[in-house]
């Protein structure tokens, strides 16, 4: 309905992201949103540009479309250009997928500067940019989106789920109006259409202001448990925004992911190990994505913290051979 359009227009500005209610599409959250841009901007065998390191969701779904993920190399500020331009030349990619900030799991986040780079060579090489905004608002800077400076190629990204109501499946795709009916298609083709209940719940939220309070709400909390984690974590080297809804865990030697993950696993503690998020042939890192949102309490979390700074302490046990 143009209310939940104007309402998405309303919420993506809050990402930095200026657009009208018509350029905004609907979706049930915004893991469907990416699925509609994978399967409406790509075809099967086509090369996507995405970080060495990156969200499971985007994994699985390309996976099902048989879209191949060609890893580059991240840094502090998520994709680096020279690798990015590098990939380009060897594999001949149509894409790039990336996050403007809180990236998952390595919590990068970039500076205007590189998300102009980044929208230059998406404009040399004739790449379409998905911009994955899950996090975004947990960054510790305000996101500056690579449509900003290429609005012509660039699509957004955003949901209401993670930082208003996780029961809420609704998401928001923002992208060029001639690309409106094809991507419409891929909603249709695979929901009919967002729930329109959640949409006219969400939209209700949006512009009376309160998604928005409970946005800032649920952001004091964050920062709340990060500074809960930090205390409970000191020395250990990890990531995290300051008020981020999950930390990026650089293990020890000999600590590997896999073997923090289930020793952790017997303590009762979950954590993901980073052989989860590892696209392509890229090696899986000593690392371990912690959430600092899914404990039910700080006590709760503090006590699962405290599980894992002992494990730091220990020595891995060996594995069990088999015979």
């Amino acid at each position: 309905m143009p209310r939940h359009r104007e309402a998405g227009a309303r919420w993506c500005a809050l990402y930095g992201v200026d657009v009208s209610p018509e350029q905004v599409l609907v979706t049930s959250g915004g893991q469907h949103g990416l699925f509609v841009l994978l399967s409406g901007l790509f075809r099967p065998g086509d090369r996507v540009a995405a970080g060495q390191l990156n969200y499971p969701g985007l994994l699985s779904a390309a996976a099902l479309l048989g879209i191949r993920l060609v890893p580059v190399a991240l840094d502090g500020q998520g994709v680096v250009p020279e690798s990015l331009e590098e990939v380009c030349g060897r594999e001949g990619v149509r894409g790039l997928y990336c996050m403007p900030g809180s990236h998952n799991p390595t919590t990068a986040s970039p500076t205007p500067e590189r998300q102009e780079r980044l929208a230059q060579i998406a404009r040399a090489r004739n790449l379409l940019v998905i911009e994955d905004g899950a996090y975004a608002l947990t960054a510790d800077t305000a996101c500056t989106p690579i449509r900003r400076f290429a609005p012509e190629r660039a699509f957004f990204i955003c949901s209401v789920s993670k930082m208003v109501d996780g029961g809420l499946r609704v998401g928001f795709v923002a992208g060029p109006e001639e690309y409106a009916e094809r991507l419409a298609l891929g909603i249709t083709s695979t929901t009919w259409m967002a729930a329109p209940l959640c949409g006219e719940i969400t939209a209700g939220w949006i512009l009376d202001g309160t998604a928005q309070s409970v946005l800032r709400r649920k952001l004091a909390e964050a920062a709340a448990r990060g500074e809960l984690a930090r205390r409970v974590l000191r020395g250990a080297d990890f990531a995290a925004p300051r008020r981020g809804y999950f930390l990026w865990l650089r293990l020890p030697e000999p600590w590997r992911g896999a073997d923090f993950e289930r020793a952790a696993a017997r303590r009762g503690v979950i954590v993901i190990a980073g052989d989860a998020f590892a696209v392509g042939q890229t090696p899986a890192p000593a690392a371990v994505r912690v959430s600092l949102s899914a404990a039910r309490s700080r006590a709760e979390l503090e006590a699962g913290l405290g599980v894992l700074a002992q494990l730091l302490r220990e020595t891995p046990r060996p594995a069990r051979a088999i015979v």
